[in-house]
């Protein structure tokens, strides 16, 4: 029997359409298209849903010199392969139809409890009650920023606006910086508007403080009946929107973060969201957790909020660790970056340059320094997945 992994990045947006009927945006099924395999650097023993074309023999040469053994299938061999199980970016009830449309059997696909409870977890909420989590246990409490509050009336929003001066409303389900709006003292007809319209549609908006972010990072964890930390993600955004990751290794990322906060309070957050998420998550949940994270500065001191986000799927933080962990040479730090060229053939030719100005240096199947893509780029791609290593490639 075998295991199918899928690439789908348009998994927050399906989950905020629930099981209403739900159609892509074309810029989400170009980016799913261009960057399909990427999900392979996060499996093994797993066939690889790809395009219906070949794969460029330079892309297939790096995966082989990186020593990553790959099988790619199509969507015409899927109604014939005997799969036990399917491995998404993320699960929710767009990509389990899309799949049993394409031939795969519901005995490899999650049931609509597992899929409802997925959806239940994957609200705002739940980091909100993470948070909570954690300020009951924590040895200083005052430290941690208060949990974002449910709010199901705009006069809440208008009260919470009041009280802080300035907030951040965020829809319940959203991800890639949508669904966030951040108002300062007054709130204009528009974002009045759009906090009315989330209300009515999910019942309610999420609102927090807003803080002045220093550095994004992430905790990654893997539920299976018990729960395991995986790692650091260090990564860097512009308005919510995910640019890229720095490659290093756990003990870099905690040094690195060690000029603004105290990693034993890190360390005692990791203890608290391995007992939140072995308590809340994993008895209703396989998969990956990614928490996202972030230090602030406020008059003058630095602090983290270490429940942001929880995000029950696959992350480009977990793929940037496991890059760092199987393929980066011990000591080498770079990043990861997504990239994105209009028109066609811009990302193509820049790819082109930056193979012979950046020529990869492969050792023991491991990546030294230079460029390589973790997708192929052909010349008509607009996405794809970037690594780049050496000296001042970190963020």
């Amino acid at each position: 029997m075998d295991r199918l992994a899928i690439f789908n990045p348009d998994h927050d947006l399906a989950l905020a359409h629930g099981r209403t009927h739900y159609v892509p945006p074309a810029s989400a099924v170009a980016f799913a298209t261009d960057t399909a395999p990427v999900v392979s650097w996060l499996t093994r023993d797993a066939a690889v849903l790809v395009p219906d074309q070949p794969l460029p023999d330079e892309f297939l040469r790096q995966l082989q010199e990186l020593r990553k053994e790959c099988r790619w299938v199509t969507k015409p061999e899927l109604p014939e392969l005997p799969l036990e199980k399917v491995v998404p970016w993320g699960w929710n009830y767009n990509i389990r139809e899309r799949l049993k449309k394409w031939g795969v059997a519901e005995s490899a696909l999650p049931s609509d409890t597992e899929l409802a409870e997925i959806q239940r977890l994957s609200h705002r909420r739940t980091a909100a009650e993470a948070m909570q989590f954690l300020r009951d246990r924590a040895t200083r409490p005052d430290l941690l920023p208060l949990p974002a509050q449910e709010l199901h009336t705009l006069e809440e929003a208008d009260h919470f606006l009041a009280r802080h001066g300035k907030a951040m409303f965020k829809m319940p389900w959203s991800g890639s910086g949508r669904g966030l709006r951040r108002v300062e003292l007054t709130m204009s007809p528009h974002q009045r508007g759009w906090i009315r319209q989330s209300i009515l549609k999910s019942d309610c908006i999420m609102a927090e403080t807003f803080l002045s972010v220093v550095q994004d990072f992430a905790m990654e964890f893997y539920c299976n009946g018990t729960v395991s930390f995986e790692g650091y993600s260090l990564f860097k955004t512009h308005n919510g929107v995910y640019l890229g990751n720095i490659l290093a290794s756990d003990s870099v990322i905690e040094k690195r973060l060690s000029q603004w906060i105290d990693i034993q309070l890190l360390h005692e957050y990791q203890d608290g969201l391995l007992q939140f998420i072995q308590k809340e998550i994993a008895p209703f949940y396989k998969g990956c957790v990614g928490v996202d994270m972030f230090v602030y500065q406020k008059d003058g001191a630095y602090f983290v909020n270490p429940a942001v986000e929880l995000n029950l799927r696959m992350t480009m933080g977990l793929l940037a660790n496991r890059f760092c962990r199987n393929h980066l040479a011990d000591g080498a730090t770079g990043t990861m970056s997504l990239e994105y060229r209009v028109p066609a053939g811009e990302l193509y030719a820049e790819h082109l340059a930056m193979n012979e100005k950046f020529t990869p240096v492969i050792a023991d199947g491991k990546l030294v320094s230079g460029y390589i893509t973790l997708s192929p780029v052909w010349p008509e791609t607009n996405y794809t997945v970037r690594v780049t290593v050496g000296k001042g490639e970190l963020i």
